[in-house]
């Protein structure tokens, strides 16, 4: 699918984190669109490094991603690599919880 971004991250035959992003069309500008990392991998540097890949891949000047606002470990990783919030979007996230906008331009 051209404009996406599909990774894994893996670890001999496992799959351990994987990552997805879009180009928008007509915005110019990549959204990281999901990572995970399994719980027993996390804090291991693969979520950075995934974050890292799809923003190469994207290619874009402008990227965006959204996150819930309790996840500290998430926002600590994002802020650390040069994103800011630039949004709230309400009640996004099941159970009625935040979404923050963040964005960071290359």
């Amino acid at each position: 699918m051209p404009g996406n971004v599909h990774l894994k991250a893996m670890v001999g035959n496992d799959i351990v984190g994987f990552a997805g992003g879009e180009i928008k069309g007509g915005e110019h500008i990549g959204w990281i669109t999901t990572i995970g990392v399994l719980s027993a991998f996390r804090r291991t540097g693969i979520g950075a490094a995934l974050l890292k890949a799809g923003e190469d891949r994207l290619g874009s000047h402008k990227l965006r991603l959204c996150v819930r606002q309790s996840n500290l470990a998430a926002l600590f990783m994002y802020w650390k690599t040069g994103y800011h919030q630039v949004d709230v979007w309400k009640n996004y996230y099941l159970g009625n919880e935040d979404a923050l906008v963040l964005e960071k331009e290359v």
